[in-house]
């Protein structure tokens, strides 16, 4: 299956949402650490963490509501609907091992 196959599959917003939130799982790794007042510095101590926050809530509430639209889909959009649950899980469980480290430092007593 190709690339094209699967934007028209997703859609043009959940195309959007996977393109952020494969950005968020490139930043993980860079995110924290002090501010600097450039656009990189921003991007990775305040952009990227407060869009982390965001999508997280976002990709359970897209997969919910695939799965409401499976439940009453035929069954050629049900494969295809369930294709597109099966990215948004794996994307949304890479966000959150990438995000683990950012999270713990976060919440750790020091």
């Amino acid at each position: 299956m190709n690339l094209t196959k699967y934007l028209v599959d997703w859609g043009v917003l959940r195309s959007l949402l996977y393109t952020i939130t494969l950005v968020l799982i490139v930043l993980a790794p860079f995110s924290g650490g002090n501010l600097e007042w450039t656009v990189w510095g921003v991007t990775h101590a305040l952009v990227a963490p407060a869009m982390f926050v965001i999508v997280v809530f976002v990709l359970p509430l897209e997969i919910t509501m695939t799965q409401i639209f499976i439940s009453a889909a035929s069954v050629q959009n049900r494969v295809r609907l369930a294709r597109v649950q099966k990215t948004t899980i794996v994307l949304f469980v890479l966000l959150l091992l990438m995000w683990t480290p950012y999270v713990y430092s976060l919440l750790s007593v020091r």
